[in-house]
């Protein structure tokens, strides 16, 4: 019996070593990537914010009251197309960016991915355009990052608005298991395993139907929405970006509560009446959370109202700019 435990083990350590080898000399599938400045449009830009090459887009007159615009996880300036182009004929300054490690913003794997680093990649945004103050508008994921920004540096926010966002309260702190996500993709062997998990499972049918999982009208997306969204699994590193994303998800709470956000500020909350990622009883909550906050319901919307509930979601963001103080 002991010499059978002993030949398990050893065909057990054979099989490990054997994967971590072949993690190391196997090519990723899918191949190395273009650089994200290939796919850049024409009215976007990269502005260097330390070692982050940012991207950023811009429209509307530049005297207008600045409006900034952040999108959620696997988002990009995209993501704001039509937003960007209604709030620009209404005379605002907007300012769309890709956060780091999404879109065509830098990725790699000794960038700090935690959304208190995203709020302050935000703010030097903000300075390097120029934009002393602005309302910041978030979407999911990035919800929480224009929250953060607010409380980091809350003379620098006029008003925040949160669509469907997926805030972190600071009692969500982080575990003490945290760490081990950092400690085992610190390891390069595990960090390459792990990118072929990530390429097989995030690629082609799987990326387009968790994208289409997102709406109300699964149909509503186009092909070329679709091609849009999945072009930053075009972009070299941009697994390791998200397995920097993961490493770094235990330092995402807020630094004050929730509560705070409406110090100083207006804050509208909006949200898609059929969001199925993050139900509008969350969105309630957090308007309850947040005294003194407006709520803007986008009706048949999912969790992109911004996209799939123009017709709701602009007009509730308009007057809500409109009755703002001016600048």
């Amino acid at each position: 019996m002991f010499g059978l435990l002993k030949k398990l083990l050893l065909l057990v350590i054979v099989l490990v070593v054997a994967a971590l080898v072949a993690a190391l000399v196997l090519p990723l599938p899918g191949g190395a990537g273009k650089p994200a400045a290939s796919f850049a449009g024409p009215d976007g830009r990269f502005i260097d914010i330390g070692a982050t090459s940012t991207y950023v887009v811009t429209a509307g007159p530049a005297d207008g009251p600045a409006v900034v615009l952040v999108h959620g996880f696997g988002g990009s300036t995209y993501s704001w197309r039509y937003t960007s182009a209604t709030l620009a004929s209404a005379g605002y300054r907007v300012v769309a960016m890709d956060l780091r490690g999404f879109g065509l913003t830098g990725k790699a794997w000794d960038a700090d991915y935690s959304h208190p680093a995203q709020a302050r990649l935000v703010l030097s945004v903000m300075d390097a355009v120029g934009v002393k103050s602005a309302v910041l508008v978030g979407h999911s994921m990035g919800g929480n990052v224009v929250a953060q920004a607010a409380q980091i540096a809350p003379d620098r926010v006029r008003a925040l608005v949160l669509v469907d966002a997926a805030v972190v309260a600071p009692e969500a702190s982080a575990s003490p298991l945290s760490g081990i996500p950092g400690a085992v993709l610190g390891v390069a062997p595990v960090r390459r395993i792990a990118q072929f998990a990530v390429r097989l499972g995030f690629g082609g049918d799987t990326l387009e139907k968790m994208l289409r999982s997102a709406y109300a009208d699964s149909s509503f997306p186009t092909t070329a929405d679709v091609a849009a969204y999945g072009l930053a699994e075009q972009i070299t590193d941009w697994d390791i970006a998200l397995l920097g994303v993961i490493r770094d998800a235990g330092k995402n709470a807020l630094p004050a509560p929730v509560a705070d956000l409406s110090k100083g500020r207006p804050v509208l909350v909006a949200w898609g009446e059929k969001d199925p990622w993050i139900p509008i009883a969350t969105g309630e909550a957090l308007r309850v959370s947040i005294p003194g906050s407006q709520w803007l319901v986008v009706p048949g919307a999912g969790h992109l109202p911004m996209e799939e509930g123009r017709t709701g979601f602009e007009p509730g963001l308009l007057a809500f700019l409109a009755a703002l103080p001016k600048p």
